[in-house]
């Protein structure tokens, strides 16, 4: 439990502890035990509004929620949940942030199994955007690269959670596809496959067709800068740097990539109405390749 150990005195949590006032300010009633021991004080109308099933049939064991006899404190029931999943899962169902514990994904992950697996907790509430357990699993893809954000794409799979897989889809364009173990892929079943697939081949066709747009229009021949010209010193060049854009196209090609190889044509150009043109291109195609859908 050391995720938590900041937030947890002796083995009564801090958070949840006998005292506190959460819910219409009366004192909790139950009493849950982790698997390591830690006492999380909580109140039996706020369980079992979210849990249609008492928290997988553990609030039903309690006959009345009246303080134990002779000790004065609530009913205490046992969890199989250790203290860092269980304040988690305890932190969502009470609709508060968590993010100060810095829980770790395999502590995510058990929570999120026990809510809506044990728990039977709707994933539209409890895991929608802005949601405290949301929040906490894309942070996860971001921060830690695209191999973490594979494990939080197949875990919403697994779970049905729609708007995180949305979410956290975004996060796998850089992912290597080559890398999908068959076990991953089995874990994420074939329409979140699918759908990733198609995300990654609909961003890499969309890009291809972008950069086979040319600049233009140019102006009429003139003098100094007429068809030959143009020919030379934007088409052909402008053709050549594309191809090589075109060669090593990926779902996350960055901007700053199409800018840097297409830009030089530009510079490279005598002709002011031709560099002109060249910039312009380069401008919109920047805007239309942002614009390209970037979730499944």
């Amino acid at each position: 439990m050391s995720d938590i150990t900041a937030a947890l005195t002796g083995s009564v949590s801090a958070t949840f502890h006998p005292h506190v006032i959460l819910h219409e300010d009366k004192p909790p009633d139950l009493a849950l035990t982790s698997t390591d021991h830690v006492s999380f004080y909580v109140h039996r109308a706020v369980l079992l509004a979210v849990s249609p099933n008492g928290l997988g049939g553990l609030i039903p064991a309690v006959k009345d929620s009246s303080k134990s006899l002779g000790t004065g404190m609530p009913h205490s029931v046992q969890t199989d949940l250790d203290a860092a999943a269980l304040n988690v899962v305890l932190h969502v169902v009470y609709h508060l942030s968590f993010a100060h514990f810095y829980p770790d994904f395999s502590t995510l992950s058990r929570a999120t199994a026990a809510l809506f697996d044990s728990y039977g907790l709707a994933t539209y509430v409890f895991v929608a955007p802005a949601t405290p357990l949301y929040g906490a699993l894309l942070s996860q893809a971001v921060a830690h690269g695209p191999t973490s954000a594979m494990q939080v794409y197949i875990l919403a799979a697994k779970h049905g959670l729609e708007a995180l897989a949305i979410g956290v889809s975004e996060q796998l364009l850089s992912f290597e596809m080559s890398s999908l173990t068959d076990e991953q892929a089995a874990q994420l079943g074939g329409l979140y496959l699918k759908r990733l697939f198609l995300l990654l081949l609909a961003r890499i066709g969309a890009l291809k067709q972008l950069l086979v747009v040319e600049p233009g229009p140019l102006h009429p021949p003139i003098p100094i800068c007429g068809q030959l010209e143009q020919r030379r010193d934007v088409l052909a060049p402008w053709a050549y740097a594309v191809a090589h854009l075109i060669a090593d196209a990926r779902p996350d090609t960055p901007s700053a990539l199409l800018e840097s190889t297409l830009n030089p044509v530009a510079y490279r150009c005598a002709c002011a109405s031709c560099r002109l043109a060249i910039q312009e291109r380069v401008r919109v195609l920047v805007i239309e390749w942002s614009a390209v859908k970037r979730t499944i």
